[in-house]
């Protein structure tokens, strides 16, 4: 009996210890899961966790939520949502987290309403504005409108009630929106979005701050770019509620509407633009939108994608597509084409760059494109993507072998200037009846006019110490002139005195005949910053550069412009001139901020007109000779006060664009 009690005991024993054994292993599984996971080693926790759960007959949900998890980081979605489900499945309270990466692995395999069902149970606990943001991309896809626009409208009302920190904020954040602007300019656009975004959540401001506009208004032009419609307009929203009026604004919501297909509103938007500004360019938006309407009221149906044709570079068609043989110089290459739907052709894109669309017909049922993009010695891949105004898509991808040509050495001056026609009003002030006269501003003007017209083929008007009534006269008069051509170029310079005033606050250019600052209400006898922005913003001219050497010449705007991108420098001439001549142009140059600066010693320039005047005579062969506005940037970047230039703000000019000196030889 003692032998068979001992020998009981024994065996208790080794099962005990086989079993202890055997969990520590099971453990020793998970831990290195676990260690692997923050490793981002997702393939081998994927390995350690099936291993765990073969070998442990009650796999605890964490061990499901943590292979999950990595399914999902590895794009495998259908596997993620039945670890999820499982967690769901064996827990009586799983995380919030479970749910949200189970919405959105349905969100990734097109199932959208098993998506919302999860989006909806997340709604409890994470960021709302996010969630909502979610749900509505979900209804958006299934084509359910309304419910999407509710949910953008929820997203917009969670994120607007957070703006809270106070005004001083906007000099933590104004050197992030300067960046944000050069990215912009360069095409970066998602670079710019991620910094606006920091400006939005690290420096939350209250909506009484007009300053904070130009986030919102910034941000929702580069989620156009990057057809981000919903995020667009929920940008455009809040800056309205920041400042009501604005008719850039409005048109600019209306562009996203009409992106959205939200006709009706679109119609609206652009409507409530013209009349607040009835000169706005939401003038020619809605006439195309209701000429679009007009031709497409039987095509609600049409479910086809666009017909996309190829004109440049010639494609064949063997067995795949393939196009001719191209020589190339620069680093880009311009592609060109047709494409045709009943809805009309709402954009074209060509390796995900957004291409210059001209109509044929009143309805953008047939359009014309062209496009530059990248391209390397040896073969290219070239897809093309053509969207209509109901949001049907076509895609073409063709390959091309592409071979590089030297570069021309010299550009024919003399047949550009016969294609590129380049205006200057030059005005300078230096002799006042109420103010002090100043030294340089004459000199400054008639050296500018004079290496303008013999450098540059510049058709020049000079003049020199005018009153407010000449002022505005001669800037109206060349802003409306109706004979400029769609490549032709307008440069207007005022040298002078400036005067910013906190009470009105806005700055000035004082004509000669301007009342002192200590007048009983001078503004009157002055020419605000504000209208000569206007007035040039207006202009019949596509191509408008505005130099400004006066005092506080900086409140024009507060952004400072940037170096010319690496894109451009890698662009022939040739190409750099086509593709700039497609974009409407709005760039000023002033010679400082906030600040008084100096006129200079008597008979010599102002320091800002001498490094201005230095870049124009040396003609800097950066692009073929040719000269842009941001090299003129880079030469005068170091002068003190510090130089602020770029786009206009609120403008209608395009990202990108440019101000080209073409030398006459």
């Amino acid at each position: 009996m003692v032998k068979i009690y001992f020998a009981n005991i024994w065996l208790l024993l080794w099962i005990f210890s086989k079993s202890l054994f055997a969990q520590q292993q099971v453990d020793k599984l998970l831990r290195e899961a676990n260690n692997a996971y923050n490793k981002k080693e997702y393939t081998k926790v994927i390995g350690y966790v099936t291993s765990y759960i073969k070998k442990y007959s009650s796999p605890i949900p964490y061990a499901y939520q943590l292979r999950g998890k990595c399914y999902y980081e590895l794009g495998e979605y259908q596997h993620a949502i039945s670890d999820f489900e499982k967690v769901i499945e064996l827990s009586q309270s799983p995380s919030s987290e479970v749910y949200l990466l189970l919405a959105k692995s349905y969100k990734q395999t097109g199932k959208y309403l098993q998506a919302i069902r999860y989006f909806h149970i997340c709604l409890q606990g994470n960021d709302k504005s996010e969630i909502h943001k979610e749900i509505a991309e979900c209804y958006q896809q299934i084509n359910q409108q309304e419910r999407a626009k509710e949910n953008w409208q929820l997203a917009q009302q969670q994120e607007f009630a957070t703006l809270v920190l106070p005004f001083e904020k906007w000099d933590q954040c104004s050197h992030l929106l300067s960046e944000a602007r050069s990215l912009a300019e360069g095409g970066s656009y998602a670079q710019a979005e991620t910094t606006l975004t920091e400006i939005v959540e690290k420096y939350y401001c209250q909506k009484s701050y007009k300053k904070y506009k130009e986030v919102f208004d910034l941000r929702g032009q580069v989620r156009m770019r990057l057809r981000k419609y919903w995020e667009a307009l929920s940008d455009f929203d809040q800056s309205l509620k920041i400042q009501p009026l604005d008719a850039w604004t409005y048109n600019q919501r209306g562009l996203a509407k009409k992106a959205l297909q939200q006709w009706k509103e679109a119609e609206e938007d652009f409507q409530k633009a013209i009349e607040l500004d009835p000169i706005s360019p939401a003038r020619d938006n809605l006439v195309k939108l209701q000429k679009f309407l007009k031709g497409n009221t039987n095509s609600i149906d049409d479910k086809k994608g666009p017909h996309i044709s190829i004109t440049s570079p010639r494609v064949t068609e063997i067995n795949t597509l393939v196009a001719d043989l191209v020589h190339f110089s620069g680093g880009y290459l311009k592609i060109s084409g047709a494409a045709e739907d009943v809805n009309g052709i709402q954009e074209v894109l060509v390796n995900n760059y957004q291409a210059n669309l001209t109509p044929v017909d009143d309805f953008y049922k047939h359009c014309t494109f062209t496009a530059f993009i990248p391209i390397s010695n040896g073969e290219n891949v070239v897809t093309i993507l053509a969207k209509d105004f109901h949001n049907n898509q076509t895609r073409i991808t063709y390959k091309l072998s592409s071979e590089r040509k030297p570069t021309s050495a010299q550009l024919n001056y003399q047949k550009l200037h016969e294609s590129i026609r380049c205006y200057a009003l030059v005005i300078g002030n230096d002799t006042y009846r109420y103010w002090p006269n100043l030294n340089n501003p004459v000199l400054d003007a008639t050296a500018l006019a004079q290496i303008l017209k013999d450098s540059y083929g510049f058709q020049v008007e000079l003049l020199l110490n005018l009153n407010k009534d000449q002022i505005e006269q001669k800037l109206q008069e060349w802003s409306s002139k109706r004979y400029y051509n769609p490549t032709d170029q307008l440069l207007v310079f005022f040298a002078g005195h400036g005067f910013y005033s906190e009470q009105a606050e806005q700055g000035f250019f004082i004509p000669s005949d301007g009342l002192s600052s200590r007048a009983n209400n001078p503004y009157s006898s002055w020419i605000s910053f504000e209208y000569i922005r206007q007035t040039l913003e207006h202009s019949n001219c596509r191509h408008v550069f505005l130099i400004m050497d006066t005092c506080f010449s900086g409140t024009f705007s507060p952004l400072v412009a940037r170096l010319r991108g690496s894109e451009e420098m890698n662009m022939s001439a040739e190409n750099l001139i086509f593709s700039k001549m497609q974009l409407i142009t709005r760039k000023f140059l002033t010679s400082g901020g906030k600040e008084y600066v100096p006129d200079g010693r008597p008979g010599a320039h102002s320091p800002f007109m001498a490094s201005l005047l230095s870049i124009l005579r040396t003609k800097k062969e950066l692009i073929g000779g040719l000269l842009t506005t941001r090299d003129i940037f880079n030469a005068v970047q170091n002068n003190q006060p510090k130089p602020h230039g770029g786009n206009f703000p609120h403008t209608i000019g395009d990202f990108g664009s440019e101000f080209l000196f073409i030398p006459k030889e």
